[in-house]
Order: structure tokens, then C-alpha cells, then sequence
């Protein structure tokens, strides 16, 4: 089982979608989901994105800045 830092208050799904290594790269591709429980207001829903993360020494970091959040809103 591999940690990438997520929002602590979120949760979802995760699953490894490329291997990208090679020497000392080691890279993953990853499809992640932010899944938000229903509520009196709203149905329960799920939002995919994808990112990188690469390993640096025995922690796994973003290789992008950030995933692609609904906060950055037009800027997306």
C-alpha cells in the first residue's frame, strides 16, 4: 500500500492506472475519486481526476503542482 497526500476531510477511491519508471524514476499514474455523501440537499456524487505522483526516497510526492480542484474554478 503506497500514501499519497489527500485532503484529510476527503475520501474516495484510488487505483494505479500507468507505471511510468525507469533507472531511477519511479512514477505512478494515478485515477483517483473525491466521493461526497448524500445529504437532505443533495445526492451523494463522485468526481474522477488524475495525477502523477513520483517516489522521493520512501515518500510518494504530486509531480504536478496540484490536481485539478473545482476551487480553481475557471482557472481550470
Amino acid at each position: 500500500m503506497h500514501s499519497v497526500p489527500i485532503e484529510d476531510d476527503e475520501k474516495g477511491r484510488v487505483t494505479v492506472s500507468r507505471t511510468i519508471s525507469s533507472g531511477a524514476l519511479d512514477c505512478k499514474e494515478i485515477v483517483f475519486s473525491v466521493d461526497r455523501d448524500a445529504t437532505k440537499d443533495r445526492p451523494a456524487d463522485s468526481a474522477f481526476y488524475v495525477a502523477s505522483v513520483c517516489r522521493d526516497g520512501a515518500k510518494w510526492k504530486w509531480a504536478s503542482a496540484e490536481p485539478a480542484t473545482p476551487r480553481w474554478g475557471a482557472l481550470q
